[in-house]
């Protein structure tokens, strides 16, 4: 069979992956490099040693991402355990701290009770929070960063999404819960070290900065246009790009196709490597591998800003830090950071998240369908939930297990 794959983040890489032994595959791929959010940025250590540093996919754990868990098997990548400190000594004895404390118990109590009593529930996390009174500093300090922050999205998007997609994410992941936490993962040599075990097969077959344009049924196969000016016809086509770029290059989509992928809006943020502490907690004691900066806004500053400490993701040793901030709000000036880019993560709401028809209908359309999907906003915007639904396509169309 002769297939096109679209898109090299990890829905396509390993859709292609799983179908590189059996099929004749090209790979199409809009960006000059290939990855998607896996995207390793190389620097020059104080000592020399050329290091490998995450900007996009960076964390794992065993529990929550069994197919990334195989996947990572069948390329020998293993991972290395992090740590994640939240702690300021000094609110110990602080009453309001203790009121901080005492809602975040009660939210994850009341959490729990929402997703077993109201599991069809329409409602959003915001109107949860205000039906039971919980503060904005809740709000603004606790619940909307820790999302905000999981979801690479603004803090004041968080309150659209739904409240029990919301929740039951939280409870899966261990976080309804003080003891309950999972042990995150970090990728040994940077998640390129993955990529490159993964793609050493079937390298040369990816063509990078030559995105498709159009993608039309024909008669006996599926005609795919790039940007090239070259149209190539095909038996058949997994598109794994983004929903809405998805359904910008189907020339004729059906109505199911329609329906499904116009439900998708993207949060696009801006991410920036570099080695300036300015947008991590003043007081280093504070500092983890995820952090949450709370200011007052003004014309030069965001209000809030999500930044990781990648040595402590990533025990990178030296002196010299490297912080990966993200930028939801275009306000952020580094006058030379190691990289700067854009990612894009799906927006849910309360149209999309659960809503019906699901998204994996579009792989169940009709039995002679040549044209498939993947990509993360068949789940919850995850690794883990791209590879999911690439594995479920590559199963149907191989007719086994691939993982």
């Amino acid at each position: 069979m002769k297939t096109a794959v679209i898109g090299t983040g990890i829905a396509g890489l390993s859709a292609a992956y799983f179908l590189h032994p059996h099929d004749e595959i090209t790979v199409y791929e809009k960006n000059n490099y290939t990855g998607g959010h896996t995207n390793t940025v190389f620097v020059e250590r104080e000592d020399a040693v050329r290091q490998g540093i995450d900007t996009g996919f960076m964390v794992f754990n065993h529990q929550n991402y069994p197919y990334l868990t195989r996947l990572f098997e069948q390329a020998a990548r293993s991972g290395k355990n992090i740590s994640t400190v939240f702690a300021d000594k000094s609110r110990l004895f602080s009453p309001l701290f203790y009121r901080f404390l005492y809602e975040i118990v009660r939210f994850n109590r009341l959490a729990h009770r929402f997703i077993k009593q109201s599991p069809d529930s329409k409602e959003t996390t915001e109107e949860f929070l205000t039906r039971h009174r919980f503060s904005a500093r809740f709000r603004e300090l606790y619940l909307y960063p820790m999302a905000g922050a999981i979801w690479s999205t603004a803090a004041d998007r968080i309150g659209q999404f739904p409240a029990t997609g919301m929740f039951t994410f939280h409870k899966n992941h261990g976080l309804l819960g003080i003891s309950t936490h999972h042990q995150w993962k970090t990728v040994s040599g940077g998640s390129e070290s993955y990529k490159t075990a993964l793609i050493s097969s079937f390298k040369h077959l990816i063509h990078n900065g030559r995105g498709a344009v159009s993608v039309e049924n024909a008669a006996d196969g599926v005609d795919v246009k790039d940007t090239s000016g070259q149209t190539v016809r095909y038996d058949r086509v997994i598109i794994a790009a983004h929903a809405d770029q998805a359904l910008k290059m189907l020339n004729n989509p059906t109505a199911l196709q329609q329906q499904v992928l116009k439900r998708y809006t993207y949060n696009r943020s801006r991410v920036f490597l570099d080695s300036s502490s300015a947008y991590m907690p003043r007081r280093r004691a504070l500092w983890s591998s995820w952090n949450f900066l709370y200011q007052q806004e003004s014309e030069r500053e965001p209000a809030s800003v999500v930044s990781y400490w990648m040595n402590n993701l990533q025990h990178i040793p030296g002196s010299r830090q490297y912080y990966v901030i993200l930028d939801f709000t275009d306000k952020i000036q580094l006058p030379h950071p190691f990289f700067q880019t854009e990612y894009e993560h799906p927006l849910y709401t309360t149209s999309n998240l659960g809503a019906s028809p699901s998204p994996n209908c579009l792989n169940e359309e009709n039995p002679q369908q040549r044209i498939f999907f993947c990509g993360s906003y068949m789940g919850y915007g995850f690794h883990e939930d791209a590879l999911r639904s690439s594995v479920h396509v590559c199963r149907r169309l191989l007719g086994r297990d691939v993982l």
